[in-house]
């Protein structure tokens, strides 16, 4: 062996040694966000240090990372009656637009780690994509042909996913009344109603009902639970405040809502504020966001936005928003 070759084989040696080094330090120490192919979507970028929420096999095929999407947004799209699944485009009819879009498969629109080509809601195809399929919607609706392919969803008239809420008989049996209402009202929370109906026979607590220890006691603390759904219901202090949560750290407070409200927190644990609970992880805060925040580390979990002891539905729907969302879009609610 030559003594070139020699170097360049010692070299070698240095140069893996090095990079195994580099390597095993982030893969087990510093920051694993070294290891992603590119920047993950606003969907997805809260777990993107699990690489095994989606990577849990190798991707041999279009079918091995259709079951990895499924494994997470099959539920969410059977429940919102998605408007494209995947067996209608299984009809042989249907190939001729199969050659266009394969609509079978999420990566065809949505492809993770392409920060370059990734839109909002993740979409990775040219935004006129709805003209593969329906470039001959004017033929049977006039009404749509001055309409752009790239506008069906910007118009706010057609999602994807999810057309229920175009309905054409809600809009012919108010056709006559104003476009906007002098005072917008919302329909009433009856889910209280429906629970009082079927327990008629539990008895409100009162203030000086409660079972907090002394030591705890608030006054404000204790009216307000008096006047909210939970003493209304029987709910006291300490069916929530109870060992379990005690003992827990506090981020783990979203395991006392869960026991009675299972769906409620299912859902959370699936949404964008409560995903990487739903993975087992630490919560997620306002500074781990990209969108403009208020800096802080509360962890997000039920009382981050539902305030425990008043209950008050509309703070929750707007102020609890607030407390975090501070960009422009989001301040100038208030003043629409």
């Amino acid at each position: 062996m030559s003594l070139i070759k020699i170097k360049f084989w010692h070299y070698g040696i240095f140069v893996t040694a090095l990079l195994s080094i580099l390597l095993g330090y982030h893969l087990f120490y510093g920051d694993k966000r070294f290891f992603l192919t590119g920047q993950t979507s606003y969907g997805h970028y809260q777990i993107e240090l699990v690489c095994s929420s989606c990577h849990s096999k190798s991707f041999n095929n279009k079918d091995d990372i259709q079951e990895a999407c499924e494994s997470c947004h099959a539920k969410e799209l059977d429940r919102m009656n998605d408007s494209h699944p995947k067996n209608k485009f299984q009809d042989p009819r249907n190939a001729p637009l199969l050659a266009q879009l394969d609509a079978r498969y999420c990566v065809t629109c949505h492809t993770e780690h392409k920060p370059e080509i990734t839109r909002d809601s993740g979409v990775t195809i040219a935004s006129d994509f709805c003209f593969h399929c329906h470039q001959s919607i004017a033929d049977d609706r006039p009404s749509h042909k001055e309409f752009a392919f790239d506008s069906c969803a910007d118009a706010g008239c057609h999602n994807y996913h999810d057309n229920s809420m175009l309905y054409e008989d809600f809009m012919l049996r108010h056709l006559d009344e104003p476009w906007i209402l002098k005072h917008a009202t919302l329909p009433a929370r009856n889910n209280l109603l429906r629970w009082l109906k079927k327990n008629r026979d539990v008895q409100p607590l009162t203030e000086q009902d409660h079972n907090a220890p002394d030591r705890l006691t608030e006054t404000a603390i204790v009216e307000q639970w008096s006047q909210s759904s939970h003493a209304t219901t029987a709910v006291n202090c300490q069916d929530c405040h109870n060992e379990k949560v005690n003992k827990a750290p506090h981020w783990n407070l979203t395991d006392s809502c869960i026991d009675c409200h299972e769906q409620q927190a299912e859902q959370f644990k699936q949404s964008k504020h409560g995903m990487r609970l739903g993975l087992g992880l630490t919560p997620m805060t306002p500074t781990h966001a990209r969108l403009t925040t208020q800096t802080s580390d509360q962890a997000m979990t039920c009382s981050s936005c539902h305030n425990p002891h008043s209950l008050d539905v509309t703070e929750a729907a707007v102020d609890s928003c607030l407390n975090c969302h501070k960009d422009e879009h989001s301040l100038n609610y208030k003043q629409s």
